[in-house]
């Protein structure tokens, strides 16, 4: 069964970042407090810190290790324009190419294959974390 990500596209792309490099930002925890995230206790009653309920941690894993070999395969200088756009809502042209096969439904028939488009959410967190963490 198909675990549903969707929740994450409401969230702002440093903090999608943060979880797919593992972690259980406070923003992410604060918007979805008993829904995503499970808190855990020590042995003292206190609560030490909260992380992704297994099934999701799961998924974003999976698709990270996906995007692991994407990314392993497009080139520096390609690279380095993906993480220079970050700022931009929408990507220029020359780089459908290198996010198609990550953009959810792919490329329609109707689809302007030469524009400006969109982000893929989660391949922009995906370039964002990359560039956190100093890897392009």
């Amino acid at each position: 069964m198909a675990v549903d990500l969707g929740w994450l596209s409401h969230l702002d792309v440093q903090t999608q970042a943060e979880l797919l490099a593992g972690g259980a930002p406070a923003a992410a925890v604060q918007r979805f407090p008993d829904r995503f995230f499970k808190a855990l206790w020590g042995g003292d009653g206190a609560k030490e810190r909260d992380e992704l309920e297994p099934v999701y941690a799961g998924e974003l894993a999976a698709r990270c290790a996906r995007m692991d070999v994407w990314w392993g395969r497009v080139n520096a200088e390609r690279r380095r324009g993906l993480i220079d756009h970050l700022g931009d809502d929408l990507l220029p042209g020359e780089y459908r190419d290198v996010v198609k096969d990550l953009m959810p439904g792919g490329v329609c028939v109707g689809d302007d294959l030469v524009g400006a488009f969109r982000w893929p959410w989660l391949v922009r967190a995906y370039v964002q974390m990359k560039a956190g963490l100093g890897t392009d």
